[in-house]
């Protein structure tokens, strides 16, 4: 399944970094496509049914991420 989505030009740098710092170790590619997938599958594995449920704008929505993802570090 395939869906769009429209990033911010630091968010593609970031992965961009990523996948470089990878090629520039292992000289395997991994695209930002699939550093991108990585992350999500990342996020999904930590947080795993403790998701977001109050919200109503993507700046609430990260915050809200930042803190569930910061207690899973402890």
């Amino acid at each position: 399944m395939q869906m769009s989505a429209n990033l911010y030009e630091n968010q593609v740098k970031w992965l961009s970094q990523i996948a470089n710092n990878g090629y520039n170790h292992t000289r395997e590619l991994v695209t930002r496509e699939q550093v991108l997938r990585a992350l999500l599958d990342a996020v999904i594995e930590v947080l795993d049914t403790d998701l977001p449920k109050k919200f109503s704008e993507e700046d609430e929505l990260k915050t809200i991420f930042t803190s569930l993802l910061s207690k899973t570090k402890q």
